[in-house]
């Protein structure tokens, strides 16, 4: 007696039924499920090269965070912050350098600004300005055969 067993798989895309005893449609949708198993290996492999690659700058990362906590730690434990007008290197061995720069202020022609002058750094950052409306302009310092004033702001250690 011959009896024939005939299996059925529902696809939920498109409701079709797929009779498993053709070899040949088998052999065609198993290359196709091997064919999309073997783009999402690529894929994951991609991805996870890139993952390891961010967790390496990220760790990179850490690494000056915590160098530079360690130097802010440092400094604050030291003492005072204070400028150094006119100057450009620290009083003997008992301060830190946190950095030299420009002494800047208002031009005495101008209304408004800074009531006093400031220890500006030598490579500004101008990518911050919010408001055209409210902004006066910081012009430098000189004295009479200095130009420009130089400053020095430094923390007691």
């Amino acid at each position: 007696m011959n009896s024939f067993v005939f299996l059925c798989i529902a696809f939920v895309a498109g409701e079709k039924r797929l009779l498993l005893n053709d070899p040949s449609l088998l052999q065609t949708k198993l290359d196709a499920l091997e064919t999309k198993f073997m783009d999402l290996m690529t894929k994951y492999t991609s991805q996870e090269s890139v993952i390891n690659e961010l967790k390496s700058k990220n760790n990179d990362q850490d690494r000056v965070i915590n160098d530079l906590r360690g130097k802010l730690d440092n400094s604050v434990q030291g003492g005072a912050t204070f400028v150094r007008w006119g100057k450009t290197s620290c009083p003997s061995n008992t301060t830190d350098q946190i950095y030299s720069g420009f002494i800047g202020g208002s031009n005495y022609h101008s209304s408004g600004g800074a009531a006093e002058y400031v220890c500006l750094t030598p490579d500004p950052d101008f990518t911050s300005i919010s408001s055209r409306k409210f902004r006066r302009h910081v012009v430098g310092v000189n004295y009479i055969f200095c130009w420009p004033a130089e400053c020095l702001v430094v923390v007691g250690t």
